[in-house]
């Protein structure tokens, strides 16, 4: 787990400028406190910060093939790379290393381009042929776990981990991108195609990028719409049991300790039980408010004594990490930060703090839970998709914006209700409200416009879950990688290991959900019996949240600040203002 960043200059007797390489890998020195290294040949620049998990003596990088002729930065982690390295063993390659970072070199020479198609993991990787011409082959894993952004203009291609890394380099300045902000306002998030920032583009998921000859290509090598072509598949939960269990046993491969979030929810719970079958005294770890004396009810973020039953049941070492108000508004800016200024929940903030802590425990790995509603329908769209099945359209419109007033503009913008309810989770503000933020109108990106246009010719249920997989889940996605690695941590998300993502798309709608909160991810609430206790698996879903409600007075005094509204969005710094400050106080609003 690293950050990767490179710079290829289109003119092959323009060297690459040293300086500007190194400003470039400062930019991401918080994701690798452990090692560093750059590859300069001629024209072409790599750059790497490394956190050292596989093969810590020798995986460092770049790394350079016995031929000389491959160099490879690369970020993220190859699960399976223990099976694949055998293979490639009997095919008769040679190691130096036991790093999985050598394995993906050996790979690549063995089937090319092809080669991510045999990875289970999650990466963002550069490697530098030399043997051809040379070129430059870039890959994304296929759900988007791990972030590989790029600038291009007539000059060069700068690539990199993270945006806030290319503010300054080779002059170029960091430029709010009001239309793709406004898209990400009113639809939410998304992780491909046009960013915040003006001028850099994020690779998508499932995407290889091939530069060469001073033009640049892509390839999409996965699609996750064409996993939901057979529909009537009948499932066994065996087989999905059974290779939870492996992909939960795949990310435990480290040569650092390993633990796991224990937030008290089942699908942390699932994963930690399934982890301490094969960890001695596993570690876990909860974050929770400190609830104040004149607080009375349930307090949001606060699962502690679930967090505890599940710690008790399968005999972790567990941790209560907690904060007070003071903590969570300290760590507010840092944590917008971290996440390039893009903050769809507050619950960041509490997460940036845990993960704080984890990593001076010396823990440089986690696995989490992120992906579980998205693969197995957790959320309560999914319920609202099912009622309108058995009630009809216009009954359960009128159901569902009576219970989410805030969503009402939701029918405007779509002709059909059942098409609108994907948007339910990840739109923030209506279109007139986002304009009148950004003092300007504008139009769905084109980007969210070639979603649609997927979404259009698959089943309403299907379109939900593409939906979710495709956007709302990169939010998650990008905060889990973001806060993590600000804090030099790894963390591994089980459920979207690709084979697991691919067999429940392709089973029933309403084998996954039903109509009641109690038939939410009813599939994975089989698979917990026996695993977790019985009150984790019937309590009501309950999303991770944060106690807003106590910072209402410092976000609506902000609010009210006139320059905010005035002022022309134009820099980085200023959209935790937008994501944050206004985004929150929608939470703060409907909080009760």
């Amino acid at each position: 787990m690293c950050g990767i960043a490179g710079v290829i200059n289109w003119s092959q007797n323009t060297p690459v400028i040293k300086d500007q390489l190194k400003k470039l890998q400062n930019g991401i020195s918080h994701r690798g406190p452990d090692g560093e290294g750059t590859f300069i040949f001629d024209n072409i620049g790599l750059c790497h910060k490394r956190l050292s998990i596989i093969d810590i003596n020798e995986g460092s990088q770049p790394m350079i093939s016995s031929s000389q002729k491959i160099v490879i930065v690369y970020n993220g982690e190859i699960y399976n790379y223990l099976e694949l390295r055998r293979e490639l063993l009997n095919k008769g390659y040679k190691f130096k290393t036991k790093s999985d970072t050598e394995v993906i070199i050996q790979a690549y020479v063995e089937w090319g381009e092809k080669c991510v198609e045999y990875f289970n993991g999650m990466w963002a990787f550069a490697i530098l042929d030399k043997r051809k011409n040379p070129r430059i082959f870039c890959s994304r894993d296929r759900m988007g776990i791990k972030p590989f952004y790029y600038r291009k203009d007539d000059q060069r291609l700068i690539f990199c981990s993270e945006i806030k890394a290319f503010d300054g380099v080779y002059d170029f300045k960091l430029k709010l991108n009001n239309g793709v902000a406004w898209d990400h306002l009113v639809y939410g998030p998304k992780n491909f195609g046009d960013t915040i920032v003006r001028e850099i583009t994020q690779l998508e998921p499932g995407s290889n990028m091939l530069i060469s000859d001073g033009k640049v290509s892509i390839n999409r090598y996965f699609k996750i719409e064409d996993s939901f072509d057979n529909q009537n598949r009948t499932f066994d939960i065996h087989e999905v049991d059974s290779l939870l269990i492996n992909s939960v046993k795949l990310r435990l491969r480290s040569d650092v300790p390993v633990a796991t979030i224990n937030s008290g929810g089942l699908d942390s719970s699932i994963i930690s039980s399934i982890a301490s079958k094969s960890i001695d005294n596993l570690h876990t770890y909860s974050v929770h408010p400190i609830r104040p004396t004149n607080h009375k009810g349930h307090l949001p973020g606060d699962e502690k004594k679930f967090a505890d039953k599940l710690a008790y049941f399968i005999k972790s070492k567990h941790k209560t990490i907690t904060y007070d108000p003071e903590t969570f508004l300290g760590y507010l800016e840092k944590t917008v930060n971290s996440n390039d200024g893009e903050l769809y929940h507050s619950n960041s903030i509490p997460l940036n703090y845990m993960f704080n802590k984890i990593s001076m425990d010396g823990i440089k790995v986690v696995l989490g839970g992120e992906g579980a509603d998205e693969v197995f329908s957790g959320y309560y769209s999914n319920r609202i998709m099912r009622l309108s099945r058995i009630l009809g359209d216009n009954l359960t419109q009128k159901i569902t914006f009576w219970k989410y007033p805030h969503k009402k503009y939701l029918r405007r913008e779509f002709k059909s209700f059942r098409r609108s309810i994907p948007f339910l989770r990840s739109s923030y503000f209506s279109p007139n409200h986002a304009s009148r933020i950004l003092n300007k109108s504008f139009t769905m990106s084109s980007e969210r416009k070639e979603i649609l246009y997927i979404m259009k010719y698959m089943s309403s249920e299907n379109a939900l879950t593409y939906y979710e997989q495709k956007c709302y889940l990169s939010g998650l996605l990008q905060r889990a990688d973001r806060v993590s690695m600000a804090n030099q941590i790894e963390l591994r998300v089980p459920f979207l290991d690709h084979r697991l993502v691919l067999l429940l798309n392709r089973i029933k709608p309403n084998s996954k959900s039903g109509i009641l909160r109690v038939s939410e991810k009813k599939i994975l609430k089989r698979i917990a019996l026996g695993k977790v206790p019985q009150s984790i698996i019937k309590r009501a879903k309950y999303g991770f949240g944060s106690p807003l409600i106590f910072h209402k007075e410092f976000l609506v005094n902000n609010l009210k600040k006139n320059k905010f509204f005035k002022r022309e969005y134009h820099t980085i710094d200023q959209l935790w203002l937008l994501n944050t400050l206004l985004l929150n106080s929608v939470e703060v609003e409907y909080a009760n």
